[in-house]
């Protein structure tokens, strides 16, 4: 938080992840596999889980220098509990959460980083901003997935905004995507900035921990400059 209050940034902290359903363990610690934060045989700890909570949130419960607290990224993105009554107990989960968070901190606003759109509605009721995330390949389906996240933004009286966007080794480049976003008007996180380990690290990211870059012109898109047709 030092950090980023000293360049201007204000984060908006992620405090659990559904990505993708393997068990964390010490033993997975320092690979580049993402793995459940915090598992899916956790989800019924409410003990331990609210205690985690608290103990993230409360310090930082009048601190200006965060922007809010996204409750779990992806929550349906655990490909390994895919019944009807496993993907209840992780809604269940999260709705639990947002009231621990709710309670440790009633300034801050609430989201819940949706993988695809059409899950908006689950949590809208429980966030103060509607989160998407979207890697669609194209201009127009990446269009037709923000007008639907303002639609349900409209029906829950609520702000929308993009919090994941560009990958080119998915099909999505970030070029593609800045345009649409500038001519949408609509606020965005791209995902992902750095070049790391993690194990999307040959799909995604802008620069490499040495400061060079992936792809200049997605870097010259993401200041502002946009290439003429005639090419300058």
């Amino acid at each position: 938080v030092e950090r980023c209050d000293r360049r201007r940034i204000r984060p908006l902290f992620v405090i659990f992840d559904s990505c993708f359903g393997d068990e964390p363990s010490l033993e997975k610690a320092d690979s580049p596999t993402w793995v459940n934060n915090p598992g899916f045989s956790r989800l019924g700890d409410t003990a331990a889980m609210e205690r985690y909570v608290r103990a993230v949130v409360t310090p930082f419960a009048k601190d200006r220098r965060i922007l809010g607290w996204d409750l779990m990224n992806e929550p349906m993105a655990d490909f390994h509990h895919v019944t009807r009554e496993d993907r209840d107990l992780i809604w269940a989960f999260v709705r639990r959460v947002a009231a621990w968070v709710r309670d440790a901190d009633p300034t801050h606003p609430i989201t819940v980083g949706e993988a695809v759109v059409e899950y908006l509605p689950k949590t809208a009721d429980l966030v103060d901003v509607l989160s998407v995330h979207s890697y669609a390949a194209t201009s127009e389906e990446f269009r037709a997935d923000l007008d639907l996240a303002r639609r349900f933004g409209r029906a829950a009286k609520k702000p929308v905004v993009v919090t994941e966007c560009g990958n080119p080794g998915g099909g999505q480049p970030y070029e593609m995507a800045l345009e649409v976003l500038a001519e949408e008007k609509i606020g965005f996180y791209v995902w992902e900035l750095m070049i790391g380990k993690m194990q999307f690290r040959e799909m995604a990211g802008l620069f490499y921990p040495d400061g060079t870059v992936r792809e200049l012109g997605a870097v010259a898109a993401l200041a502002g400059y946009r290439l003429k047709k005639e090419g300058v």
